[in-house]
């Protein structure tokens, strides 16, 4: 088992991601959100590693709470690492972010990814464990 902290007071619980691209590698400050149901970063980011849109395996759409309608497209990362483990061939969600942007975030890691961990969060003293 091993343990990560994240900030309690921070409005979203914030873990770090290193994503392997066609370019280079790089780490992203991510939402670890149960509540999307896919990986999905910020166009710049995704760019800035070596994806494009001429890359996309597909045109994807995501809605938001508001239910407004974002349009976006679906990568392939080579790899991508969270809390000491690896995942090949992982399908990213390109879409642009800006008001994450702002506030120095790159995304969100979804469920497709959280679901394959076993863990244990500990809110109130800020505290992941992964088995």
């Amino acid at each position: 088992m091993r343990e990560f902290r994240f900030r309690r007071d921070d409005e979203f619980p914030i873990v770090r991601v290193r994503i392997t691209g066609p370019r280079k590698r790089g780490t992203l400050r991510m939402v670890f959100d149960t509540g999307a149901g896919t990986t999905q970063v910020h166009t710049s980011m995704m760019e800035k590693y070596g994806f494009s849109a001429a890359m996309a395996s597909q045109a994807i759409s995501a809605h938001g709470p508001a239910g407004q309608i974002q349009e976006g497209y679906l990568v392939v990362a080579p790899k991508i690492e969270v809390f000491g483990k690896e995942f090949l061939d992982t399908p990213i969600g390109v879409y642009d972010f800006d008001h994450f942007e702002r506030i120095g975030l790159h995304g969100l890691l979804g469920w497709d990814v959280i679901r394959q961990l076993r863990l244990e969060m500990d809110g109130p003293e800020g505290i992941l464990r992964v088995h």
